[in-house]
């Protein structure tokens, strides 16, 4: 057992959640006991992480413990799986409660998917562009150089400018590559600290480039979760502080837990959404709409279909601006390739002829 805890004290990933609690919603909608149907999902799982937890699972709930506490024995479960396990149990409603949390990590894969398509793809574009201009420099101009040096004739001040830049890159460049690559490394250990990640999760919601995805990002995740609490009748109060979490961003968890504070001091859920400045204008505008009417839970229901399409609508945004502009600034260092070193060559040919 121990080994296996050692093995799986990792949490499990999206797809994983999403194929457990799939799995066992259909065999509990067959009738089949919880126990019953975690054995039979031994055998679904043939190896790998999900499988020792499994087994976990099963001796946990053979020696008498509830499966909300056997989720939480394993230590790889998110807390809001265990949670919502736990009121559908005393609900009587864990088949359905475990179709929805399926639904819920699907959709949570396919977001955080788009998030990275939309992040990755400009990203290997940008250093793709950054290595052919690095090359140009310092493969491309020395041969130039020799060739202009060879035909004779007095070079332009651009142009010698440009190969005495590209000599000091030749001399350096491997020494300004490892710089960079050991910033980014440092830049990366530090996001992934406590301390660096709330900063990064901060200037994410906050910068002029980037907030526009991530406040619908969190928007989307927040509906998401927060519509299950509310149908499960659990208080807004409590459904914030079991919400925050995921948005997977550290800033906005903070902010959305102390929404809830706010809850117990007597603001209106309304009020206190638009004051963590977290969320879309949109999303408090229809919360509050929402609210008045009494239709928290239908308005959530709306929100999270209008974030999916509107996170559709950001990520393709975001590709749509940067490919075209590293296109043309890649272009712009050709086109200055071609005035400072082919003019000159033509010329001083034209010259010699």
């Amino acid at each position: 057992m121990s080994e296996k805890k050692r093995v799986t004290n990792k949490k499990l990933n999206l797809d994983d959640l999403s194929l457990f609690s799939y799995q066992l919603s259909l065999m509990l909608k067959s009738g089949v006991s919880y126990l019953d149907a975690i054995e039979l999902l031994k055998l679904e799982f043939k190896q790998g992480r999900i499988r020792d937890t499994v087994d976990m699972i099963y001796e946990s709930i053979k020696s008498g413990r509830k499966l909300h506490e056997a989720l939480e024995d394993t230590s790889v479960f998110p807390n809001y799986f265990i949670q919502m396990t736990k009121i559908s149990e005393k609900s009587g409603m864990l088949d359905v409660e475990m179709e929805r949390l399926s639904a819920y990590y699907d959709n949570m894969e396919k977001a955080r998917y788009k998030v990275r398509s939309a992040l990755i793809y400009p990203a290997f574009l940008f250093v793709l562009v950054i290595g052919i201009i690095f090359l140009i420099f310092i493969k491309v101009f020395p041969i130039f150089k020799e060739v202009l040096t060879s035909l004779g004739g007095d070079l332009p001040t651009g142009i010698q400018w440009v190969f005495q830049l590209s000599e000091s890159l030749e001399k350096i460049g491997f020494g300004l590559l490892a710089l960079l690559i050991l910033s980014v490394a440092i830049g990366y250990i530090y996001t992934r600290s406590a301390m660096g990640k709330e900063v990064f999760d901060t200037f994410k919601l906050n910068s002029r480039l980037s907030k526009d995805l991530f406040k619908k990002l969190a928007a989307l995740r927040f509906s998401q979760g927060f519509l299950m609490m509310v149908k499960a009748g659990i208080p807004y109060e409590e459904a914030l502080l079991y919400t925050a979490p995921l948005t997977e961003n550290i800033h906005s968890e903070k902010k959305i837990k102390e929404a809830s504070n706010d809850l117990n001091n007597g603001i209106s859920l309304p009020e206190a959404l638009e004051r963590t400045d977290v969320f879309p204008k949109l999303f408090t505008s229809m919360i509050n709409i929402g609210w008045k009417s009494g239709n928290v839970d239908n308005t959530l229901d709306k929100l999270c279909t209008i974030y999916e399409k509107e996170l559709d609508r950001a990520t393709k945004k975001i590709t749509d601006t940067i490919e075209p502009t590293l296109v043309i600034v890649l272009s712009l260092v050709v086109a200055i390739v071609l005035l400072t070193v082919m003019l000159p060559m033509i010329q001083i040919m034209s010259t010699i002829g």
